[in-house]
């Protein structure tokens, strides 16, 4: 069979836009897994069962470290800041071509406890401008994540209320309505950027009692053209029992690899240089947005006692978050802010 031709191959682009061309049909080759539901529905277990060599990032939870076999090849730290999430996840993506795999354990708590550092920082809830210096480090972490070609899974609790506030006329808000269904606890971007989400449960008899089963069910999926229908969508379900020894990720994922990998690329056409230059500009604002932030509350202090907490409660773990550069600089502000405060101190 011939190759098919390009029916647009005559079809002039502008020179800003050839760089910035993506490749159709062309996906990921590393999956991006959520894997949410019940506590005991078998989430951690699954994540567990991720190709080795891999990095686990578990998240104060350590549910998953009793599923691992060191002796194929894994590095498991757990994190409870930003600053230590930031560095395991560098860590997995400076080594990709060591490790396979990535699994942030739960995801759930890892958002939570990014949340509550800046909440810290901020001295109570986040308002107006400071979302930007929560949300841009974040949002780099993220599209990091999504570019890597590592297989990665994040686990999360299930958020079974959910809150939606009412239009009582086109642009005018009303109450807020409450009502019951179950969805993933995680920030709300993380589910546009997975190609499956899989819920978990616990298997239960006709009197609603646990039994040894416990049951995966896709609820969500980006299926590549090279994957057949049948063998990828939306409500497929698979049974697993406590009593046997099952490998979920041989069940669930390794069937459709090989016809998933027929497409899969380390970038989607984009110029490589381009998409690295792209995540170099993003890594660049969402550190100077951090660092402004930190020295305009080294700038406020006055008195040494009070600086010191304001340093090991607000300050410290940003600055693990920072480049070399970004942190001397911190550091800087921080001596001379120090010794100011101190010469204060002695004048009195």
């Amino acid at each position: 069979m011939s190759p098919k031709s390009d029916p647009l191959a005559d079809l002039i682009i502008p020179p800003n836009l050839i760089k910035l061309q993506t490749q159709a049909g062309a996906h990921r080759k590393g999956m991006k897994i959520l894997a949410w539901g019940e506590a005991k529905g078998g989430k951690s277990y699954f994540a567990a069962h991720l190709p080795y060599p891999k990095v686990v990032i578990t998240a104060g939870d350590n549910g998953i470290e009793q599923y691992l076999d060191e002796s194929l090849g894994v590095k498991a730290f757990d994190v409870t800041n930003p600053g230590d999430l930031v560095s395991a996840i560098n860590f997995a993506l400076a080594n990709e071509g060591t490790f396979k795999s990535l699994v942030i354990d739960p995801l759930t708590l890892a958002w939570e406890d990014w949340m509550d550092a800046f909440n810290d920082k901020f001295g109570g809830d986040i308002k107006g401008g400071q979302w930007k210096e929560v949300k841009a480090p974040w949002k780099l972490l993220v599209r990091k994540l999504m570019r890597s070609s590592l297989h990665i899974c994040f686990t999360a609790w299930v958020d079974d209320i959910v809150y939606e506030q009412k239009e009582v006329a086109p642009g005018v808000k009303g109450g807020l309505q409450i009502f019951s269904q179950e969805k993933p606890k995680v920030e709300k971007r993380i589910p546009h950027t997975l190609d499956m989400a899989l819920n978990f449960s616990i298997g239960r008899d006709s009197m609603r009692r646990e039994t040894c089963k416990r049951i995966a069910r896709l609820t969500m999926g980006r299926r590549p053209m090279s994957v057949p229908p049948a063998d990828f969508h939306t409500g497929k379900e698979w049974v697993f029992d406590e009593r046997e020894a099952q490998d979920p990720w041989k069940v669930i994922v390794e069937p459709i690899l090989e016809k998933w990998q027929e497409g899969a690329v380390d970038h989607l056409g984009v110029d490589p240089e381009a998409a690295a230059a792209d995540l170099r500009d993003l890594e660049i604002t969402a550190q100077e947005q951090n660092v402004g932030q930190i020295l305009t509350l080294i700038n406020k202090q006055t008195d040494l006692a009070k600086y010191k907490l304001v340093w090991s409660r607000q300050i410290e773990d940003s600055v693990k978050q920072l480049d070399k550069e970004h942190t001397a600089l911190v550091i800087k502000a921080h001596e001379e802010k120090k010794a100011e405060l101190t010469a204060k101190g002695k004048k009195k």
